[in-house]
């Protein structure tokens, strides 16, 4: 197989804005924009190997949203994942219980350290936002779980702290977009992950703030971005 066509005719395919920013420290960095096609781990995965390899990034960033399944998560919190693994990787055996085998990955340390630096700018950002936005946004670290279906049931979130009792949030992509930075090579860039709650993963799901996480979320991550490239300099 040609990688390299695949690659060329998914990069068609994929809507991309490209952008020189000054940082707060007034120094450039230039920056890519893309959104998948479609929502799911496997679309996510094949996106940003797709950019990797055409575009040979030093850092990965996904925003967005998704949802909460810890009892201290409130709606509009920020989830930066320091790991990730597909929860529907495993068994289900002949009695109808399902066996999770996941293979975790994880985001890089140096990014999950610029976030946690700049977490006092949240209610900054927070305060500019101009539409339903929570009265409090914290920046939570931890394990979010992905998978390719939507998830508005409670009882799944059992499930998940199953597999690993510190879970936090889960969604349909950041497994893909780890797995894929995961498999360079070369010039590994790296990767993190963050999104915001816009619902708690139950029966209630609404998307009143999904506008609020998908700013919140994006801002946030220049922040942290210019946090990141400050320290590597030093």
């Amino acid at each position: 197989m040609n990688y390299r066509r695949s690659f060329q005719y998914l990069l068609h395919s994929i809507p991309q804005v490209s952008q020189i920013f000054e940082s707060q420290n007034s120094y450039f960095y230039a920056a890519l924009a893309a959104h998948c096609s479609q929502m799911g781990p496997v679309t996510a995965a094949l996106t940003t190997q797709a950019l990797v390899y055409e575009f040979r990034p030093r850092v990965v960033v996904m925003t967005g949203i998704c949802g909460g399944i810890d009892s201290k998560i409130q709606l509009g919190d920020l989830i930066i994942a320091d790991r990730s693994w597909d929860w529907q990787s495993g068994k289900w055996n002949a009695d109808g219980e399902f066996e999770a085998a996941p293979d975790q990955f994880s985001a890089t340390p140096g990014l999950l350290q610029a976030a946690q630096a700049e977490s006092a700018s949240l209610p900054e950002l927070r305060s500019l936002f101009r539409g339903p936005a929570p009265k409090e946004v914290n920046l939570i670290p931890g394990p979010m779980v992905s998978g390719s279906a939507v998830v508005a049931r409670a009882s799944m979130h059992e499930m998940f702290k199953r597999q690993h009792r510190k879970a936090l949030a889960v969604d349909m992509e950041c497994f893909g977009v780890y797995s894929a930075c995961n498999s360079v090579t070369s010039a590994k860039p790296a990767v993190v992950c963050l999104k915001s709650v816009s619902d708690l993963a139950n029966r209630d799901k609404g998307d009143d703030y999904q506008p609020f996480g998908s700013y919140i979320s994006a801002k946030f991550a220049e922040r942290m971005l210019d946090r990141f490239f400050q320290d590597l300099k030093y």
